[in-house]
């Protein structure tokens, strides 16, 4: 596990400097390691961002997701970061970020500690937020960056299925929130949601079906759910048939509730709101 971080550290380390970015404790590291007092959790609220790499995205909707997110890396939050495509050489589901920024201690316990750990533990508490919003901010910029609709495949059900048991079956938080920026569209050996090139019409309790059949079916864990993009076409002239779209709407929905997720908005491709709660 220590060897995991180390590599994720590195990782985030490399992305901050090529960005020039300030660097500080390591994102991974508690910063009440050590202390002869023992601390309570600190983590109260999860953030998992999960980015399909297929998804058209241009540059006014890639500002959209940054400031969904803008709000989170505050005292107890825990934030994730992944991108998936296709099961694939190069395209595979993959953790980019993972840092914890824990809560400043009340006075109570801090009054228990000697005077050099107290000054120790908030300058590391001060540092590892700074290092965790800009790891998680460089990883977003690499990540989306990296978005391409031509991959030819999109492994969404499979994906989806590993990165929440990564995720959120390792969470401690008691507060999860879940964003997947996808355009919602499966191509793949499970299920294709094209005919001959074009979106199809598709029948959600089918599909679903399909799903549970193939055991890909995710469990959220109460997370609240969030879904940015959904049948966004990659043509900005290309439309999409709103009886189409909300056939998929219906789909994901049901899928999130089959999986003990609590749906709090579709977007297709649009949200009405501006941070996610």
């Amino acid at each position: 596990m220590e060897g995991r971080m180390m590599g994720r550290w590195l990782r985030v380390t490399a992305l901050l400097v090529a960005l020039g970015l300030p660097l500080a404790a390591p994102a991974g590291e508690s910063c009440y390691r050590g202390l002869p007092v023992p601390a309570e959790p600190r983590v109260e609220r999860a953030l998992y961002v999960m980015v399909d790499q297929t998804t058209p995205l241009d540059e006014e909707l890639k500002a959209r997701v940054r400031a969904l997110v803008a709000d989170w890396g505050r005292e107890g939050d825990h934030l994730e970061l992944a991108r998936f495509s296709a099961n694939i050489r190069g395209y595979y589901p993959e953790l980019v970020f993972e840092g914890t920024v824990e809560r400043v201690p009340d006075e109570a316990y801090l009054f228990q500690l000697r005077y050099d750990d107290k000054q120790r533990l908030l300058r590391c508490l001060e540092s590892q937020r700074e290092t965790v919003r800009n790891g998680f901010a460089a990883g977003l910029e690499t990540v989306l960056a990296g978005m391409d609709y031509k991959i030819p495949k999109t492994d969404l059900f499979y994906a989806l299925h590993l990165l929440s048991e990564r995720m959120i079956d390792n969470g401690e938080a008691p507060e999860r929130v879940v964003l997947l920026v996808t355009d919602g569209l499966e191509n793949s050996a499970v299920t294709s949601f094209y005919h001959r090139g074009r979106v199809r019409k598709i029948d959600p309790r089918r599909e679903l079906a399909k799903v549970r059949k193939a055991g890909l079916l995710a469990n959220w864990k109460g997370s609240r759910i969030y879904v940015y993009g959904l049948g966004l076409m990659p043509d900005a002239k290309d439309y999409l048939d709103p009886r189409r779209v909300m056939r998929l709407k219906a789909f994901w929905e049901r899928y999130f509730v089959a999986g003990n997720g609590e749906v709090m908005e579709l977007g297709t491709p649009e949200f009405f709101r501006r941070r996610l709660e």
